[in-house]
């Protein structure tokens, strides 16, 4: 009895020992499978957030690369603005009536050395290669550049009218378009106002005076070094009187007439605004030019100037010896030979008549200086 007691005893706690032992398995397969579960949804978390994280780090490196564009757009949008505001350049041509000795002595008493480039007037440059027309006075628009900024084209057209003040006369037209490219700074241009058909009808004899209206309208375009294109308008009218002279006192059949011009009258001077969009064609060719400087360039221009100093002088002394003595003396004869003569011949174109002294005081500076151009062609 004893030992069946003890067998059963073992056996029962054995048998209860085996099922102890079978749901502890159970145990650790759920807890394993808990374990793997767990970490399943933590690799999955993981991966969802490392994903969501690259999106976020995606969406703000693309935000910082288009705030960064758009800094870098701004500063190069604010350099270009500096840029077109450094190149930029506004011409303002003025109205001249001068003659071309007057030109070329103020290049040479001012010491101008930069390119003052003159313009054909009827696809020729006849108006100035005759050097006797040097003396003639022209209507002229110069336009300077006065900036420290170059202009990579330039374009300038003019056209005037010359007209009847009654309208009985007819009407005359110039057209005429030039181009310059690279307009460098300091650089004048010389732009002619009307043709050689107009000056011919200024300077057609008649009968009684006249008034001629000339009607100019100038349009100049260029484009900057920063290409932007800029206009200006230019106009106006001039009124002209045709008076009549004698050619000759001592013979009165011989009469001629000249312009005289009064005071233009200034219509439109309005610069334009700068403008991105260039309508210019910058393939256009070149127009001709003769730059005023290589006409004097030979010429000792200190001599020259000393030269007019002592003829200024010598008219002086000649006009007060006139205005003292009254009509031409003896004492005139003796200035004549021994003051104004030496002195490159003067005198000679003074004569001896009753004719204005100052008035014929600048024909030698003139004559001088068309004797130097002649000996430098030849």
């Amino acid at each position: 009895m004893l030992n069946t007691g003890i067998y059963e005893y073992h056996a029962t706690q054995n048998y209860h020992n085996i099922l102890y032992l079978a749901t502890d398995w159970w145990v650790i397969g759920a807890t394993i499978t808990t374990g793997v579960l767990a970490a399943i949804a933590t690799v999955l978390a993981v991966i969802f957030t490392n994903k969501s994280n690259a999106k976020r780090f995606a969406q703000e490196l693309e935000n910082s690369a288009k705030k960064y564009e758009h800094e870098l757009e701004k500063q190069r949008l604010e350099l270009e603005r500096q840029r077109k505001e450094k190149a930029l350049v506004f011409l303002k041509p003025e109205l001249r009536h001068t003659r071309f000795i007057m030109i070329l002595e103020n290049l040479i008493y001012r010491d101008i050395w930069d390119k003052m480039l003159l313009l054909p007037r009827d696809d020729d440059f006849e108006y100035f290669n005759d050097i006797s027309k040097w003396y003639n006075f022209y209507r002229f628009l110069f336009i300077k550049n006065e900036s420290t900024n170059d202009i990579r084209m330039l374009k300038v057209s003019v056209a005037s009218t010359l007209l009847l003040k009654d309208n009985s006369g007819g009407t005359i037209h110039f057209n005429k378009s030039y181009i310059i490219k690279f307009f460098r700074s300091k650089d004048t241009i010389i732009v002619p106002l009307y043709g050689n058909l107009q000056e011919e009808k200024l300077h057609q004899p008649h009968a009684n005076e006249t008034m001629y209206i000339l009607e100019f309208n100038c349009k100049i375009e260029y484009i900057t070094m920063a290409e932007q294109q800029i206009s200006h308008e230019y106009a106006g009218e001039i009124p002209t009187t045709v008076k009549l002279e004698f050619k000759d006192k001592k013979k009165s059949d011989e009469i001629v007439s000249y312009p005289e011009p009064g005071t233009p009258v200034i219509i439109n001077d309005a610069p334009g605004i700068p403008s991105d969009e260039c309508v210019l064609d910058i393939n256009e060719s070149p127009s001709s030019c003769i730059n005023l400087q290589d006409k004097i360039s030979h010429i000792d221009r200190m001599n020259y100037v000393h030269r007019k100093i002592g003829e200024a002088q010598t008219a002086g002394i000649v006009d007060n010896i006139k205005t003292n003595t009254g009509p031409l003396t003896d004492l005139f004869d003796y200035a004549k030979e021994r003051i104004v003569k030496p002195i490159g011949g003067f005198i000679d174109s003074l004569g001896v008549s009753d004719n204005n002294v100052n008035a014929a005081a600048t024909q030698p500076e003139a004559m001088l200086l068309c004797n130097k151009v002649e000996e430098s062609e030849e």
